[in-house]
């Protein structure tokens, strides 16, 4: 039940994934609130992050091309001072022109002699001091120059490989970004093969229990079984030691009646001798009161032999009709 009620209240990983921005209220009615941002999807807060990134890359370029023209500005200044200079120098050094001659020829009445120079020699010394000043500046600026042109390209070299870097590392990001997802929708799709597991597990858990409770059960029915065959055992050791006691007075009274019935056979023998005896000498004597018969019935045949025949025949019905045959 508590799995039950957790599943219902968790939401799916779809709406974890690519959280609703509106709602059929919102369409409907006029209070539209702004979502919270948790609810952005994670792909918008990667295009954001790139383009807050883009716009920190624009204002650092921006940055550094001003700062670049500034320079250039500034290095076309000192040019064009030190260019005037040079142009006023040469006006100096070189002879006057047919338009300067004539100037000083118009100005001949003037009080300033024809053959007087215009600068004199501590202003020639001065000015040969500051020219030589600018020179050496101009080195020292062109110098300055080439130093910030290697600089700039080496900037720009380093530039160029950071913008290839950081090109690749957006295709990296996106690439990335790309495997997070898919590896969110694997996540997604484990969490959901866990709960299913999960439920699969709690019911081997609660299918072992029951077993293990059987178990319990045919367990000590196991344990009282094997008391009932110890006290059956106990119960036949007990019986047979009765049977081999019994076994043996009944052997006993075997051996004594056997001992009885032989005395008494010899007895009942002995007496049936005796009466054998008796037997035989009544027999011996019936023989010889036979034989006797015999001798006797010879002798009367002998006699009514010798007698006529008719007579014979009648007086041997009524003489020997009583005489039995053995």
């Amino acid at each position: 039940m508590e799995n039950t009620e957790t599943d219902v209240e968790e939401p799916h990983w779809v709406t974890k994934l690519f959280p609703p921005r509106f709602t059929v209220l919102d369409l409907v009615g006029d209070n539209i609130t702004p979502w919270p941002p948790e609810s952005v999807l994670v792909t918008e807060k990667f295009a954001a992050q790139r383009a807050e990134r883009l716009k920190e890359i624009y204002y650092s370029s921006l940055r550094e091309v001003q700062a670049h023209e500034k320079k250039k500005r500034h290095e076309q200044f000192e040019q064009n001072v030190v260019r005037e200079y040079e142009e006023g120098t040469d006006m100096v050094s070189r002879p006057p022109s047919t338009e300067n001659t004539k100037k000083i020829t118009e100005s001949s009445s003037s009080p300033i002699q024809e053959d007087q120079p215009i600068w004199n020699a501590e202003e020639m010394n001065v000015l040969r001091e500051a020219m030589r000043q600018k020179d050496s500046e101009k080195q020292q600026l062109q110098i300055h120059l080439n130093n910030a042109l290697a600089a700039v390209e080496r900037l720009q070299s380093e530039r160029a490989q950071l913008e290839k870097n950081l090109s690749q590392k957006e295709r990296e990001l996106l690439r990335v970004q790309q495997e997070n997802e898919r590896r969110a929708l694997h996540v997604a799709l484990l969490q959901r093969e866990g709960l299913i597991k999960d439920k699969t597990v709690q019911a081997w858990l609660e299918e072992i229990q029951e077993k293990t409770r059987e178990v319990q059960n045919l367990t000590r029915e196991l344990q009282k079984a094997r008391s009932d065959i110890l006290d059956q055992s106990l119960q036949n050791k007990e019986l047979q030691d009765k049977l081999i006691k019994e076994r043996q007075i009944q052997e006993d009274m075997h051996q004594t009646m056997i001992e009885k019935i032989r005395v008494e056979h010899e007895v009942v023998i002995q007496k049936m001798q005796r009466e054998l005896e008796t037997v035989q000498a009544e027999l011996a004597t019936e023989k010889q009161m036979h034989a006797r018969n015999l001798n006797a019935l010879e002798l009367l045949r002998r006699h009514f032999a010798n007698l006529p025949p008719q007579n014979n025949e009648d007086v041997l019905a009524a003489n020997v009709g009583h005489i039995g045959y053995y």
